[in-house]
């Protein structure tokens, strides 16, 4: 492992043994402790080489790969509209055609579904709507970051003609 160390934080010498806690799980919330050695040290790094590995790693592990799998062969929609009556309609029309749907009514909302879930791939669709801005933000911040998100603005129209463009614009939906 290969650790960044920021301003005053204390380096290691090569050799040194450490103990490590990692969170390597998003929805779970498991720390885990590893125990190594400092192989190489230098220039605000430190690398690690494990030398103990906790027997609950594996299983992190596992269910990774499984949400893998599973975010692989279905579609994953995070949709984000504050507007109740008109999301509803849609997320039952995705459902419908076979996508896992989740609903959040604020970008806020979207940003903490999105960290705390292993899925990875998601189709994010956000109301374009109220506020215009707003969803504009959301729409750069999710482009920033480095999940790999395929963004779709949707606009006023209505959920069957929503559901027609969208089905024909998304990858795997079509």
């Amino acid at each position: 492992m290969l650790v960044r160390l920021v301003g005053s934080e204390r380096g290691c010498r090569s050799g040194e043994h450490v103990d490590v806690e990692l969170h390597l799980d998003r929805t779970g919330a498991t720390w885990l402790g590893f125990s190594g050695e400092v192989v190489r040290a230098g220039h605000g790094e430190v690398a690690i080489s494990f030398t103990s590995v906790p027997l609950d790693f594996a299983d992190i592990v596992q269910d990774a790969l499984v949400s893998a799998l599973e975010g692989a062969a279905i579609s994953h929609i995070l949709l984000v509209d504050a507007n109740g009556p008109r999301r509803a309609p849609f997320a039952a029309l995705l459902r419908r055609a076979g996508c896992r749907v989740a609903e959040v009514a604020t970008p806020l909302d979207a940003i903490a579904h999105l960290a705390g879930t292993a899925i990875r791939g998601w189709i994010v669709a956000i109301s374009s709507t109220e506020p215009a801005n707003t969803a504009d933000e959301l729409q750069r911040f999710l482009a920033e970051g480095d999940a790999p998100l395929d963004v779709r603005m949707l606009g006023r129209t209505l959920p069957t003609s929503a559901l027609v463009w969208f089905t024909a614009t998304a990858p795997g939906l079509g």
